[in-house]
């Protein structure tokens, strides 16, 4: 197996350096850029090819009137299919509870049960795209490691008539995992309908999510130097948990109708708008009574009949309502709003009822067209009394160098519930009043679109900071902090070779943050075009890094990475080969995700006890029909 895996870790890099020679010599006149192989459409028909690639256009929920569109393109991300953003943490497999390496400011200042370990999976609700789209689009991605290691996500779009349009989204992770109980299951459909309405005087959306995470959980590797080589599978290292089961599932319902009163491009507009939302979260731990599983959980864990379980069901009604004072000739928008929150809470045995109001604005001002001011607040009420958002930004359109930007934001929010209150067995675990988070962020941002260049600078300054400490439970620090972070995107573009990277640098970050000093992301290919470009061949090599940071672990029982008393996180470095192909409008690649794995004897972590999986082959496919 390792041969057949050497040989084609070698036919990457012959390619990579075959495709740069090629390329040096044969000088292809009607070549695209590098990551952008579109197909001029030359019909005057209605009816398009099935490989036509079409221009998608959507819109979110939050403004109907702003479209977005994107095409579709073969890009070096495309060989990827990989479900977290840069800077994000995970147990190692895909699906996994994930935690940010790069902390920033939350927007949610309500009442949250703090199990947010899989929101990046999940599909929400002011980020699903409502497509607009006179050609059905239909795109499905789909790719495998091992038998039973699958990753599928498909989008698709359609306008019917009279103005309706139907957006569906599925995301489907299914592992088995390498390690003794590390299955994982993530399922995230959407379906939403958005009313355009001809006349132009009415908006409505409507909007189904459902959202589940079902993960074995083991607890870790309890003796990682017993992993062997070939290191995965290895079904035989002990780990210190074989029935641990987390499941997280959410349902939502949501619907906003927008009524354009006065519509009016040369004068300001009026429109009145409502929006409501229901949804359930249920969130459960279990495991069965074990006496050898008391070291692991701690003494203050007792187990009944059931063995040890933490359930939590939620349920939670929102609705809003404001006005908006849009005035298209000037570039500007204001509005006011009122939030009302409902949530009935049962964390065993505890029941609660909570009641929050929130009075929300925002503005958008753009009265010459190079520079745009950006604000929005919102203020808790209630029970939300003490928590409150506001952020305040410029941006400057140069147009010749591109556009600079600086923010300010300060945000007040509630303890979440789980770094509040903890029951196990219907027993208390913990129970903490702390003082309110307090965050504030102040940055600066240059993105040049030409030249795929983003820069940035920004400080946070943290105020009654949370964290979990090596007892696992919550901890506060009383006085402040502050975080400097420094971070730039860019993308080379020499038609035949390409470098993409992703830099962020954090320095001196506070040991309670846990997060690396230095990441980064880099990635280098080749393009070959064959057969008259009917066929794309882009080899490379993905590099990711991160140095080390303090120790810090995974407990399944609140779902928090907490700090521990071992060794830190080591330097984390790793090489992935990789060769992407497209044909027509089918797009594929072979990956070999840390390709040192393979010879040298080690294993890489962002969790202790939680090792990835190095020299791990997967397959991907995506296509993209149309019409």
């Amino acid at each position: 197996m390792n041969t057949a895996l050497r040989i084609f870790t070698s036919f990457v890099l012959i390619s990579v350096a075959f495709s740069v020679s090629l390329k040096a010599q044969i000088r292809d006149l009607g070549q695209n850029a590098l990551g952008s192989s579109e197909i001029k459409d030359t019909l005057d028909s209605d009816v398009l090819p099935l490989d036509t690639p079409v221009v998608m256009k959507y819109v979110f929920i939050g403004d109907p009137d702003v479209t977005f569109s994107y095409k579709d393109t073969f890009t070096w991300e495309d060989t990827k299919h990989y479900p977290l953003r840069f800077g994000q943490a995970h147990l190692g497999n895909y699906g996994s509870a994930t935690r940010s390496l790069a902390p920033t400011l939350t927007s949610d200042i309500g009442f949250s049960t703090g199990w947010d370990q899989y929101d990046p999976y999940y599909l929400q609700v002011d980020s699903f795209k409502y497509y607009s789209q006179d050609v059905p689009v239909t795109k499905v991605k789909y790719s495998q490691a091992g038998q039973e290691d699958t990753y599928v996500s498909l989008r698709f779009g359609r306008s019917f008539a009279k103005g309706v349009n139907l957006s569906l989204s599925y995301d489907r992770i299914n592992q088995i995992g390498e390690f003794a109980h590390q299955r994982q299951k993530n399922t995230a459909f959407g379906i939403g309908v958005w009313h355009n309405s001809p006349s132009g005087r009415y908006d409505a959306f409507y909007n189904y999510l459902s959202n589940a995470a079902i993960a074995e959980e083991n607890g870790g590797i309890s003796e990682p130097d017993l992993i062997g080589s070939p290191v995965v599978p290895d079904l035989k290292v002990p780990v210190y948990l074989l029935k641990g089961l987390t499941t997280h599932k959410h349902r939502s319902f949501d619907t906003k109708q927008i009524f354009h009163l006065i519509k009016d491009s040369s004068a300001p507009g009026i429109d009145l708008w409502m929006n409501t939302n229901f949804s359930t979260g249920l969130y459960k731990f279990e495991d069965v009574p074990l006496d050898s599983l008391s070291a692991y959980y701690g003494t203050e864990y007792r187990f009944d009949k059931r063995g040890i379980r933490q359930f939590t069901f939620e349920k939670d009604f929102e609705m809003s309502a404001g006005i908006s004072l849009p005035w298209t000739s000037a570039r500007s928008m204001i509005q006011s709003s009122l939030r009302y929150r409902f949530i009935s809470l049962d964390q065993e045995p505890q029941n609660r009822k909570i009641k929050e109001l929130f009075w929300e604005a925002s503005g958008d001002f753009q009265w010459i067209k190079a520079l745009q001011l950006k604000g929005r607040m919102s203020l808790g009420l209630g029970q939300a009394n003490g928590s409150f958002l506001f952020k305040a930004e410029g941006i400057l359109n140069t147009g010749l160098v591109g556009k600079f930007s600086g923010y300010w934001s300060i945000m007040a929010r509630k303890p979440y519930m789980i770094e509040s209150t903890l029951f196990v067995n219907q027993s208390s675990i913990y129970q903490y009043h702390f003082n309110n988070p307090f965050t504030n962020d102040v940055g600066v941002e240059w993105k040049w679109e030409k030249q795929k260049l983003q820069a940035g600078i920004n400080w946070l300054v943290f105020d009654n900071y949370i964290y979990f400490d090596t007892l696992r439970h919550p901890a506060q620090i009383s006085s402040s902090f502050s975080l400097r972070r420094f971070s730039i995107d860019k993308e080379f573009d020499f038609s035949w070779i390409g470098l993409k990277a992703n830099i962020i640098w954090q320095p001196d970050a506070k040991d309670e943050l846990a997060i690396p000093d230095l990441i980064y992301t880099a990635g280098i290919y080749g393009r070959l075009n064959l057969f008259t470009r009917k066929v794309t061949v882009m080899p490379g090599i993905d590099i990711t890094y991160h140095d080390g940071y303090h120790g810090l672990s995974y407990f399944p029982v609140n779902g928090r990475y907490h700090l521990t008393n071992g060794n830190s996180i080591p330097d984390y470095f790793r090489v992935d080969a990789v060769i992407g192909m497209k044909i027509r409008f089918l797009k594929a690649f072979v990956r070999m995700e840390d390709l040192a794995g393979l010879w040298k004897s080690r294993v890489l972590y962002q969790a202790d006890y939680y090792p990835h999986y190095p020299g791990y082959f997967r397959i991907g496919i995506e296509a993209g029909f149309f019409n």
